[in-house]
């Protein structure tokens, strides 16, 4: 069980390993789907994500949790988020998900032929409420922009994976 009282029995490596195989399966699972949304519905389980790197760290419980996080390479609750999207729309930009995303996303050059600066990145849909201005469809083509053109033009997944990993604990 993973506990406050495990830190005086087991090492930081051990308490990292366990973080891995007992926290982290759940904040991964599904984030896509309910990971965006308002960060006071998200509030509890930051919180306790938070406790855990504590004790992982064998930290105060008032310790500031970013340089943590830094020093033991984990991503936090939103950046799991970003993460998980991140790839998602690395992964439609070369064709490698189900055909059935394959109409999600827009380029701009595919709405129109003009040579604009932003030909080549991903149209943003018009988004009239909350609810769609927090999903995918919306924050993922938002994100992909955002990002540096040095992740985006990776070669492969897992370096696309490692430097956005790199690029999101860099901010800590």
């Amino acid at each position: 069980m993973f506990n406050s009282k495990s830190r005086f029995f087991l090492s930081t490596h051990s308490l990292r390993t366990l973080y891995k195989s007992m926290i982290l399966p759940y904040l991964y699972y599904c984030n896509l789907a309910w990971g965006g949304t308002y960060k006071t519905n998200l509030q509890r389980i930051v919180i306790l994500q938070k406790r855990a790197v504590t004790i992982v760290n064998n930290s105060t419980y008032d310790a500031n949790t970013g340089p943590i996080f830094k020093k033991l390479e984990l991503l936090k609750f939103h950046d799991i988020h970003l993460f998980q999207l991140g790839f998602f729309m690395f992964s439609f930009k070369n064709s490698t998900l189900p055909s059935k995303f394959n109409n999600l996303f827009f380029m701009n050059s595919q709405i129109h032929n003009y040579n604009t600066m932003n030909a080549h990145s991903f149209r943003l849909p018009l988004c009239r409420t909350n609810t769609r201005l927090f999903s995918i469809y919306f924050q993922g083509p938002k994100l992909y922009n955002s990002l540096n053109s040095v992740i985006t033009g990776s070669s492969s997944s897992a370096s696309f994976k490692r430097k956005l990993k790199e690029f999101l604990l860099s901010m800590y």
